[in-house]
C-alpha cells in the first residue's frame, strides 16, 4: 500500500481552502480544526488530544502522532499535506513551500512576495514574531 499523501485538493474541498487561505495567519491559526476536510482517524487524533484549532494542530509533533492508536504514517502524511496547503506545517513551522495564493491579479505578486519572505524566514528559523509582523501587513488594493 503506498504512503503518498494527498497532493491536490479535492474540488468539493476548493471552496475550504481557499477561504482558509484568505485568512491573515493569526486568523488561520484560531480557525476551528473541524475547518479543514480530514479523515476520519485525524479527527479522532484532533479529539483526543484535545486539539481544537489549526494552530494546535500545527504545533502537535509528527513523532507523538505517530506513537498514537491508530495513526499511521499515511494519516500523518494527510495532515501534512492539507496543513501545507494552508502554507503551515507541523511541530510549528511554516511549510517549506508555500502554496500559490488565491488572490486578484492586482495583489498576486505582492502577496507571493509576502509569502516567499515568510517561507524563507520559517527556513531560517526565524522568531515567529517576525513572521506574524509579516504575515499582518496589508496587501495594496487595486485603488491604491
Amino acid at each position: 500500500m503506498s504512503e503518498q499523501a494527498p497532493t491536490r485538493i479535492y474540488e468539493k474541498d476548493r471552496a475550504t481552502f481557499e477561504r482558509l487561505r484568505s485568512l491573515p495567519i493569526d486568523q488561520l491559526l484560531k480557525q476551528p480544526v473541524d475547518a479543514l476536510p480530514l479523515a476520519v482517524r485525524a479527527m479522532s487524533y484532533c479529539t483526543k488530544k484535545n486539539i481544537a484549532t489549526i494552530g494546535q494542530l500545527a504545533k502537535a509533533r509528527k513523532a507523538d502522532m505517530l506513537k498514537a492508536r491508530n495513526m499511521g504514517r499515511r494519516t500523518v502524511l494527510h495532515i501534512e499535506a492539507y496543513l501545507g496547503h494552508l502554507g503551515l506545517g507541523l511541530n510549528g513551522k511554516l511549510a517549506a513551500e508555500v502554496p500559490a495564493p488565491i488572490k486578484p491579479a492586482y495583489a498576486r505578486g505582492a502577496h507571493d512576495m509576502k509569502l516567499n519572505i515568510m517561507a524563507q524566514l520559517a527556513a531560517l528559523n526565524a522568531p515567529n514574531e517576525l513572521v506574524l509582523a509579516i504575515s499582518s501587513m496589508d496587501i495594496p488594493t487595486e485603488g491604491e
